[in-house]
């Protein structure tokens, strides 16, 4: 059975389960709706660590009861700049997706640091949302940082402007494709697993009752604006999963500290793998 048969079958049963669950109550359906949406849909599979793994200092960090794992690369020292980067990747990714850039980065002469999100691949946990994607990272930065360049990718990108928000952190954002809206995640979820509107309603409601923040604060183009930081935002015309409709009102305003990088036909995960797009974040990384 592929891929793509495995992901019907899932959602034909989670959407038979979850109307199940409104028959007696719309909150408890809502509760399992949001435990689905918070769940890596690939699981944790055991992926084979990359070589550029293999040569790195292995880190971890208590975190909310949980521990984060995560990787340390140093450059010669002949190279070394003196400055960090730090990784974020996506929802339902890893550290390892990333690989192709620890070499590139250490012959710039950055230290390099990398961690599994909570609950994807060896970190713990079994779900995970946003705003506990943003205080893990806040967590790390204090550990490890200061990090003068961050780079993510899709929710690791919205978490890292949340961060930057929160810390008030004026260090560069590189965002590849990030999730720009929450509620536009939502919509597609809900119509995905085909949730009615008290459910959907239930649903907004939780996320606000877990974080006193409607989800119009779980937004990159909300939070964008209160950030004094360079930022390079890099996103495909023809990516479907963060849509690019979502980034064009932040186009329009024309932040001076934002420079768009804007591809086509590389979609949404195979957008950093793009040679032109490797270079274009070493370039911004590196500019003074």
């Amino acid at each position: 059975m592929n891929k793509k048969t495995k992901t019907k079958l899932k959602a034909i049963y989670y959407i038979v389960l979850i109307k199940l669950i409104a028959v007696f109550s719309a909150r408890a359906a809502a509760l399992k709706a949001f435990k689905v949406f918070s769940t890596p849909y690939s699981g944790k599979p055991k992926r084979i660590p990359p070589a550029e793994f293999s040569f790195a200092t292995p880190l971890t960090l208590p975190f909310e009861g949980k521990v984060l794992r995560g990787w340390l690369w140093q450059p010669e020292p002949e190279k070394n700049n003196g400055k960090k980067i730090l990784i974020a990747h996506g929802f339902d990714s890893c550290s390892y997706r990333f690989a192709h850039f620890i070499q590139p980065f250490l012959q710039q002469g950055f230290t390099v640091i990398a961690f599994d999100a909570p609950a994807h691949e060896l970190s713990d946990g079994n779900t995970t949302n946003v705003l506990e994607y943003r205080n893990a990272i806040v967590a790390i930065k204090k550990k490890f940082g200061p990090f003068e360049v961050n780079v993510g990718h899709s929710l690791g990108g919205m978490a890292i402007t949340l961060a930057a928000e929160k810390l008030q952190d004026t260090s560069k954002l590189i965002l590849i494709a990030p999730a720009t809206e929450t509620f536009t995640a939502i919509h597609a979820f809900s119509k995905l697993l085909r949730l009615n509107a008290n459910i959907k309603s239930a649903f907004v409601q939780h996320i606000k009752t877990i974080s006193n923040h409607s989800i119009h604060y779980f937004s990159v183009s909300r939070a964008i604006a209160h950030i004094h930081a360079p930022v390079l935002w890099i996103h495909d015309e023809s990516d479907i999963i963060c849509p690019f409709k979502d980034v064009l009102p932040v186009q329009e305003k024309q932040y001076p500290h934002i420079s768009f990088y804007c591809t086509k036909s590389l979609g949404h995960s195979n957008i950093y793998r793009s040679k032109s797009v490797k270079n274009a974040i070493i370039s911004f990384s590196n500019n003074e």
